[in-house]
């Protein structure tokens, strides 16, 4: 049996119809779902972009100084520090990871692209208990879902990166 929290109409409202979801209260719902019980929480809200909706630049900051949380505004801060407390007792965390299609500049082949998050270095690569998963999946002609996408193979800024699927590591 699994349980689904969704965000309906009347919470939207309240939070006065934001373009991006308030931080504090994904950190509320997440603790929420932690003390709950919930044996696995997966968070399928986008997190490429500040609270204020400003852009995350991975370039632009120092790669040899670690972000803290107080770099942060107060609802993104609040939602990096229910994250950064994750401990390996608790149930694990799936974040998802946003991934764009592209076309290379030089060559113009298409290409996947990670999209960074402004949680990326607080988390670092390997957080215990907090990992990034692609919630993407293939629909066939007559819109059915017939098989999973396993993994995504996608660039970040260095490397090509495996990202598994939900799926996969829900099952993991």
């Amino acid at each position: 049996p699994f349980a689904v929290i969704a965000v309906d109409e009347e919470s939207f409202a309240h939070w006065n119809e934001p373009l991006i979801t308030p931080r504090d209260s994904l950190a509320k719902i997440i603790e929420f779902a932690r003390a709950s019980g919930a044996k696995l929480i997966f968070v399928d809200v986008e997190l490429t972009r500040f609270q204020d909706g400003k852009a995350f630049r991975q370039e632009c900051r120092d790669k040899n100084k670690p972000a803290t949380c107080a770099e942060l505004d107060p609802g993104d801060a609040r939602l990096a520090q229910v994250l950064t407390q994750q401990q390996t007792s608790s149930p694990p965390i799936i974040l998802a990871r946003t991934i764009v299609s592209t076309r290379d500049s030089a060559s113009g082949e298409p290409r996947r692209t990670v999209r960074p998050s402004f949680l990326d270095p607080i988390l670092g690569p390997d957080h215990p208990g907090v990992y990034w998963a692609s919630p993407l999946y293939s629909v066939d002609k007559d819109h059915v879902i017939r098989r999973e996408r396993l993994w995504e193979l996608a660039c970040n800024c260095t490397d090509v990166e495996a990202i598994p699927a939900v799926e996969l590591l829900a099952v993991a």
